[in-house]
């Protein structure tokens, strides 16, 4: 036992001499990068982008201010530098009036307009060029910086949604903060509509201010709009205006109310869809689904949530065509004590008349050679002859013609 012991520990101890004993091996080689390759290594033939900055941070601005800004680029490259788009992240983003075409050792720029209107607090805008330059086809620019307002309202708006027979709709609140040094009092708060209550508690004296809303009615099915305006001390702003929405909506709805076809008769099939959902979020069920008036048409009705939604598909076929007087519509029923059928009429306006009877698009057909252009199959190959066998005589050759008269004088 102790002897395997020793011979362990002189194995262990080898070993441990070995890798001392054991040279460094080489560096290993710095990684290749075809964009920017080391010195002395020539660059790859082709156009190439270089940008000054790929980032520019413009800091506070006030809302409602454009901030401009030219991002500058050469092409260090051997051929000529072709932009192909200039893509930005969105709508208040604009870059136009750049440079196309860049010349080898030529100078480019991009210029870049951010609109900050409607926009409040940090701000991160994207601008995406995609060129042919080999080192970098596709490069991401940014705008970086805040929208500041003197007094700020969140969120901007309120929305509210609904149930026709619900007894109280919750109330929503917003934040009035003050961002100007000194403290600003506010001097009075006026809903446009009786149907709302407001309520101002302030949070913190002069900087910030709670204000809740709360719906009371009565409301009409559909959307309501309404504002609240605010008044301040302030004189860079004096009043701040809440846009209110509310959407009040059937326990059962049915979306949409009607089937729109295009101008008939119809070139090909078409499908719609009505889809029937329980907006109270009580257990609904879709039963009876029927189409009247729509030869031909085929009805579908599929639970896509559980008692919860449905949606009907209709579709319609080939050369289908509403005639003058005639009309259809599309009936279906619910369990709802109070909302138990719907009809969703079809509409179909009339194609302008050509004076020839409608006829439907022929199916297209593979094209098939003509039997006369089929070339006839080769003749078989004769057979090997066989050792010993006669040599069949040779065919003679048909003699060949002499050649037609050149066009010229007539001989004598």
């Amino acid at each position: 036992m102790k002897s395997g012991r020793r011979i362990l520990l002189a194995g262990l101890l080898a070993g441990m001499s070995i890798c001392e004993a054991a040279p460094p091996g080489p560096p290993s080689a710095p990684r290749f990068n075809p964009a920017t390759p080391p010195a002395g290594v020539p660059l790859a033939p082709g156009a190439r982008i270089e940008f000054k900055e790929k980032r520019y941070q413009f800091g506070k601005v006030p809302a409602g201010q454009e901030v401009r800004h030219n991002f500058e680029f050469t092409n260090p490259g051997t051929e000529t530098l072709e932009i192909r788009s200039v893509q930005t992240s969105c709508g208040c983003t604009t870059a136009k009036d750049y440079a196309r075409s860049i010349p080898p050792g030529g100078h480019g720029v991009i210029p870049v307009v951010l609109r900050t209107t409607n926009f409040s607090g940090p701000l991160h805008k994207t601008i995406t060029v995609v060129s042919t330059a080999v080192n970098s086809p596709l490069v991401t620019l940014s705008l970086e910086g805040e929208a500041w307002v003197p007094i700020a309202v969140k969120p901007p708006y309120l929305y509210f949604r609904a149930v026709v027979g619900s007894t109280n709709i919750p109330p929503r609140s917003v934040r009035i903060e003050n961002h100007l040094d000194q403290p600003v009092e506010i001097l009075g708060v006026e809903p446009s509509s009786d149907a709302f209550d407001v309520e101002l508690t302030p949070l913190k004296e002069g900087r910030q201010y709670e204000l809740k809303v709360t719906p009371k009615g009565p409301f009409k099915p559909g959307s309501t709009q309404a504002s609240v305006l605010v008044r301040t001390n302030s004189k860079k702003r004096p009043s701040v205006t809440i846009n209110l929405f509310l959407n009040l909506q059937n326990p059962v709805v049915a979306t949409p109310s009607h089937l729109i076809l295009p101008a008939g008769p119809l070139l090909i099939p078409m499908k719609r869809y009505v889809t029937v959902r329980s907006s109270d979020g009580r257990p609904l069920q879709v039963s009876n689904v029927r189409l009247t008036g729509a030869e031909g048409a085929q009805v579908k009705l599929t639970e896509t949530l559980k008692q919860r939604m449905f949606r009907v598909e209709v579709l319609f076929p080939a050369g289908f065509q509403l005639t003058r007087g005639q009309t259809a519509r599309l009936d279906l029923d619910t369990d709802h004590p109070k909302f138990s059928h719907f009809t969703i009429p079809v509409i179909q306006p009339r194609r302008a008349s050509t004076g020839r009877p409608y006829a439907p698009p022929r199916p297209r057909r593979t094209a098939r050679p003509h039997p006369a252009s089929t070339p006839a199959p080769a003749p078989a190959p004769a057979p090997p002859p066989v050792l010993g066998s006669p040599v069949p005589p040779l065919t003679p050759l048909p003699p060949t013609p002499p050649p037609p008269p050149k066009p010229g004088k007539p001989r004598q």
